[in-house]
């Protein structure tokens, strides 16, 4: 007989979920995140006199009781059908196998017959089994499928089991006479939100590599030799332990060190250095490098702390670029998502540059010993750095975020002068990339 996998089970749990998604319950209704707040005139003069439940709007699907329950039965129904697709499918391949069992004791039992209605037999035998296996494989992948589906049916009964508790215990939406804690809900609001949260961190993956790019015999021989010498003879050095530190340019204050003794102008062969990486990578002008740091590694003692260059006065669309002289050293770039640690060998007269955005998913360190007592690296950092980039905006939407201007673009912003940034356009929700606001201290967004 045909073996075939109950319904009555698929049926029980599909019924057990929907039973779940769909029983009503008075305490469950006070759970609903949130309450229309806009009711007509009529309403109000009525609401009084009627004896209609409230209806609550969720505020993250934005649907109330009577669609959230239309949509679970529709989905649930959708994955009823598929299940009973499935097994249709395990029971037809059943049926294949009985019948070819049926053939073989024919065959077994009538072997007297001729040579060629043997060898007929055998190739229907051999075609037969061809077809079997296929089946098998279909088999085997629907019942994977279908064990699958119920796997996930089952959890999402035990988490909505799970949220039931939960709005029960802590009601979202106090009524009107209702003297309870209003933290009550605050606490319900938040658990949900950090929830959500959560379960999007799960499936945040680092999309940024730890270097943009590695070239190696970045400057020309007359060129580096000028720069060295400079290096060599500079007596501008701040002593910060493990490192001696100087800066040129705009001033860059991290959190590191309190070095406030940058010099305005930037020395000609550090300008000449610019103008090439300015070449070399197309930059734009409003990541144009002005501010340059450079570090002295003398010595075993010598090392740089694990830390990310995610200062709020970077440019949040540049990239950062240090150029390394004199003896190599291995640098270690860490995933803060994986931790996950890699090692960038660095040679004499290379240059490699970060984007500012990497800086949120990956930290950098040199660890000691990195040099000889007599062993001297020079590893010279370019950025882009405006106080402005502290308010640095994106604003991501439609056609209606036209109205919001930056200075650049209209002297009549709303903005202001100090704002500056970039607008994205997304018509939906679907539409905006996460990716494009890092770096960035304000966000607005705007979609239908």
């Amino acid at each position: 007989m045909p073996h075939t996998r109950s319904n009555d089970s698929i049926n029980s749990s599909i019924g057990l979920g929907k039973e779940v998604l769909k029983t009503p319950s008075k305490d469950f209704s006070k759970s609903k995140l949130s309450k229309s707040k806009s009711r007509s005139k009529t309403d109000l003069s009525t609401s009084s006199n009627s004896d209609e439940p409230k209806s609550y709007v969720c505020s993250i699907c934005k649907n109330n009781e009577s669609l959230r329950a239309t949509l679970l039965d529709k989905s649930t129904d959708t994955l009823l059908s598929k299940l009973r697709s499935a097994n249709d499918t395990f029971s037809e391949s059943m049926d294949k196998i009985e019948s070819l069992a049926v053939n073989i004791k024919h065959f077994l039992v009538f072997n007297s017959e001729s040579a060629q209605s043997q060898q007929t037999s055998l190739e229907s035998i051999a075609k037969s089994l061809s077809e079997l296996t296929e089946k098998s494989e279909v088999l085997e992948k629907s019942v994977f499928k279908n064990d699958s589906a119920l796997q996930d049916l089952q959890n999402c009964i035990t988490e909505l089991k799970s949220i039931s508790a939960q709005a029960v215990q802590y009601p979202a939406v106090a009524d009107e006479n209702d003297n309870s804690p209003k933290s009550d809900a605050a606490f319900t609001i938040n658990s949900c939100n950090e929830r959500v949260i959560n379960n999007m961190h799960k499936l945040t993956s680092n999309p940024t590599n730890h270097i943009d790019s590695y070239t190696e015999n970045f400057l020309p021989s007359e060129l580096r030799s000028s720069l060295c010498k400079f290096l060599d003879e500079c007596q501008e050095f701040t002593d910060k332990g493990h490192i001696k530190m100087t800066q040129f340019g705009h001033p860059y204050r991290y959190h590191r060190t309190h070095n406030d003794s940058s010099r305005s102008l930037i020395p000609g062969p550090l300008e000449a250095v610019i103008n090439m990486i300015h070449d070399k990578f197309s930059i734009d002008a409003h990541c144009k490098l002005n501010s340059i740091q450079i570090n002295r590694y003398q010595g075993p003692q010598s090392h740089l702390p694990k830390h990310s260059d995610d200062e709020s006065h970077i440019s949040p669309e540049s990239q950062i670029f240090i150029l390394s002289l004199g003896d190599s050293c291995s640098v270690t770039f860490a995933d803060k998502c994986s931790k996950n640690e890699t090692d960038v060998k660095v040679s004499d007269n290379s240059l490699y540059a970060m984007s500012f955005k990497s800086q949120h998913y990956w930290s950098h360190h040199i660890t000691k010993p990195v040099l000889s007592d007599s062993s001297i690296r020079y590893s010279i950092t370019f950025r882009c750095i405006s106080r402005k980039n502290r308010n640095s905006t994106v604003i991501i939407g439609d056609s209606n975020t036209h109205n919001i201007r930056f200075f650049h673009e209209d002297k009549r912003s709303d903005l202001g002068k100090e704002i500056i940034g970039k607008r994205i356009k997304a018509y939906t929700i679907d539409q905006i990339n996460p990716y494009d606001a890092i770096g960035y201290k304000n966000i607005i967004v705007q979609v239908g």
